[in-house]
């Protein structure tokens, strides 16, 4: 693979990790990554937008909202958490999956943060809660909720 193929790629896998998303599902889809800036010039985050063509259905599971065609990029986007410091991580995946319509809480009952399904979740969010939290270990959820209790 050349160098435009290599930066492509990993650009992709970035965007699909920022978005909690597969890599083959933005593959389905035209998309790019803009910059926002402020008045003066200075960058302050990033966004995908995706064609107008593009299926409502599609959108839907990208986590677009509806009558839009592109989604915020966390801030930082690109760059990993600091690997001491887990607790970043916890908070941006809370702050995704509410993001994304997760409908799910968390509710504190004496020294234990337990999940609170309240309905539904959105189809982006529930992709995003299989792809990231559901695969964890019960006992390593804890974090989590209980940054999700933040957000509830």
């Amino acid at each position: 693979m050349d160098k435009e193929g290599q930066i492509g790629e990993a650009r992709a896998k970035a965007v699909a990790k920022d978005l909690g998303v597969s890599v083959d599902l933005l593959d389905e889809v035209q998309w790019d990554v803009y910059q926002r800036t402020g008045n003066s010039g200075t960058p302050y985050g990033y966004y995908v937008e995706f064609e107008e063509d593009t299926p409502r259905e599609l959108l839907e599971r990208l986590g677009v909202r509806a009558d839009e065609f592109s989604v915020d990029l966390r801030a930082g986007f690109g760059e990993e958490p600091e690997p001491d410091d887990p607790n970043e991580h916890v908070a941006y995946l809370a702050h995704r999956y509410k993001q994304l319509g997760g409908a799910n809480g968390a509710v504190k009952i004496g020294d234990v943060v337990l999940l609170n399904p309240w309905s539904p979740s959105a189809p982006a969010a529930q992709e995003f809660w299989d792809q990231n939290i559901g695969i964890l270990p019960v006992e390593d959820r804890q974090p989590f909720l209980i940054e999700l209790l933040r957000h509830s």
